[in-house]
């Protein structure tokens, strides 16, 4: 229970029983920078340190690994360690959908005094290299010099730096926050480091949905995924590993991994991040102000679709309807009263038992149910379906997604990892593989065939982390998952009703396409977006709605 407020600890667990034999890697300074097809690759080596301290091991050999530098238009630097040697294959990463306007810029080399300048082909420093010696303020003869480290400044716009904040100690065994590193466990990394620079008075939004003041300086994150059964603690449905700062500029972390995210708090003077990944990918997103950071942002997950008129009626629901009648009384004082409503929403409450989802509706109460949406439909109301991204046992899919590995099962799964009910589901479904994607689609497409014009894909924040995916570990499915089961129920409602007609309503949210609004939301942290100015104390935080 006792927070131990060193980083060693309270940043990295190594006093959690599991880091025992862990080894952390520190970043030295670069020792090779070459080009290589427009991009830089530059190779660092790492040094051992000794058991839980910031003590060089120099009984142990550094190992080199390779960061690649590249560049996207004028606004966007990204800077990729992967510890295994294999780059990241962006064609096959469903976290990205690049904009064609965002256009990879060549860049070179050209030597300082003390490192290099990396440029682009307009001549601007994107990012710049430090081999230089540390210079330091000594406040007594006694202490040591600071050890070699990865010194080095991102430049996402050409002007705004981003500094990873190398020399964040008090004395070379007492560290605050490491510039750049990684922790291995078993043999292998584990995890990998990172820190920037932050200034006295730098402020942070984002990391996605938070149940807090809008400024999360000073706090601590675990970046991943949980049904948060509130609005009142730190568990959230939507979580994105990316946030704005009030210096100008915003960083996308590209990973599906959990992540523990300190702005300002456990080090006063830096942002740091661990990442359980061996691959660590950043994303310096630069813009003249929180508007244009954010739009490039989007140039790199992907901008928002349209979303159809009626869908920004008035929804109407309860938990739950449970029959046609029911809603047909409600939806008749509705109309009765002049109150306006354009859809009706059956939660639990439509299948032959509440909760226990066989994507089929009880047809006693819910009799003739093409009929009914037919019905609905012709008085102004659409249909929006609840259902769940488990199998339960005993529905009649149960057993032929078992047979077919449309599930994942461990063989501790007892039921589904997030369910208020006493429904005993089994079974996870597996998003990773293509051919659960074909059946669980066609489950879906019944129903719209039907009538239904929406499908609500809720949960999809926790999985059966003891079970085996078909297409990836549980430890990078987890986070992505709502993902994957969000794509598979947009496909298929826009391939029955079209392109134009097609919504995806869920709670659950990873790093994609932003949320499908037609207006946008201006953060304003300090810097003028025309409505609002700089100076209001502590700082501005005016909320601009802005046209596409």
């Amino acid at each position: 229970m006792k927070q131990k407020n060193k980083f060693l600890y309270d940043m990295l667990d190594m006093d959690m029983p599991e880091a025992e034999k862990d080894v952390i890697w520190r970043a030295l300074r670069p020792i090779e920078v070459v080009e290589r097809d427009g991009a830089i690759n530059i190779t660092i080596p790492f040094q051992a340190q000794k058991p839980k301290s910031f003590i060089p091991d120099e009984g142990i050999k550094p190992r080199n690994h390779i960061a690649k530098v590249q560049a996207y238009t004028h606004s966007i630097v990204r800077m990729t360690l992967a510890l295994s040697g294999k780059m990241p294959d962006d064609s096959s990463n469903p976290m990205l959908e690049v904009d064609p306007s965002l256009k990879q810029k060549k860049l070179s080399l050209r030597e300082n005094m003390t490192g290099w300048d990396i440029v682009d082909d307009d001549n601007n420093i994107r990012f710049k290299i430090d081999k230089g010696d540390a210079v330091i303020y000594r406040w007594s003869n006694l202490v040591e010099d600071p050890p070699d480290t990865f010194n080095a400044s991102v430049y996402p716009d050409g002007k705004t730096e981003v500094l990873f904040n190398s020399y964040d100690t008090f004395f070379p065994s007492q560290v605050e926050s490491m510039g750049l590193g990684y922790i291995e466990r078993d043999y292998k990394p584990h995890c990998c480091l990172f820190s920037l620079h932050v200034e006295h008075n730098e402020k942070f939004a984002g990391t996605g949905e938070r149940f807090a003041s809008m400024n999360l300086a000073g706090r601590t994150l675990v970046i991943e995924n949980e049904d948060a059964q509130g609005v009142n603690s730190r568990r959230t449905y939507k979580n994105i590993p990316f946030y704005v700062s009030s210096k100008g500029y915003g960083l996308l972390v590209m990973t599906s991994c959990p992540m523990r995210l300190s702005l300002a708090d456990v080090s006063t003077r830096a942002v740091q991040a661990v990442v359980e990944d061996d691959i660590l990918d950043l994303f310096f997103i630069g813009g003249s102000n929180i508007e244009e950071i954010v739009k490039n942002y989007r140039r790199i997950t992907g901008f928002p679709r349209n979303v159809p008129a009626w869908s920004y009626g008035i929804w109407m629901s309860r938990m739950t309807y449970f029959s046609a009648k029911e809603t047909e009384e409600v939806t008749e004082r509705l109309r009765r009263e002049k109150y306006p409503c354009d859809v009706i929403h059956l939660d639990t409450g439509w299948f032959k038992t509440d909760w226990k989802c066989d994507w089929e509706f009880d047809t006693e109460r819910f009799p003739n149910p093409e009929e009914y949406m037919k019905r609905m439909k012709e008085r102004g109301f659409r249909i929006s379906l609840w259902q769940y991204p488990q199998v339960a046992e005993g529905t009649k899919h149960y057993k032929k997604a078992l047979e077919n590995r449309y599930i994942a099962l461990s063989k501790t799964s007892e039921r589904a990892p997030s369910n208020f009910s006493k429904i005993k589901y089994l079974g996870t479904i597996d998003f990773t593989y293509p051919e659960a994607v074909k059946w669980y689609q066609g489950l879906l497409r019944k129903l719209l065939e039907m009538g239904a014009s929406a499908i609500k894909a809720d949960f999809g924040e926790e999985i059966d982390m003891k079970a085996e995916y078909y297409g990836m570990p549980s430890q990078k499915l987890h986070n992505m998952y709502a993902l994957l089961y969000q794509k598979a129920v947009f496909e298929v409602t826009k391939d029955v009703i079209g392109k134009d007609e097609a919504i995806i309503w869920a709670r659950a949210a990873w790093t994609e396409v932003s949320s499908p609004l037609g207006r946008r939301l201006c953060i304003h942290l300090g810097w003028p977006c025309g409505k609002h100015t700089w100076g209001s104390p502590p700082w501005c935080l005016g909320f601009c709605i802005l046209e596409p």
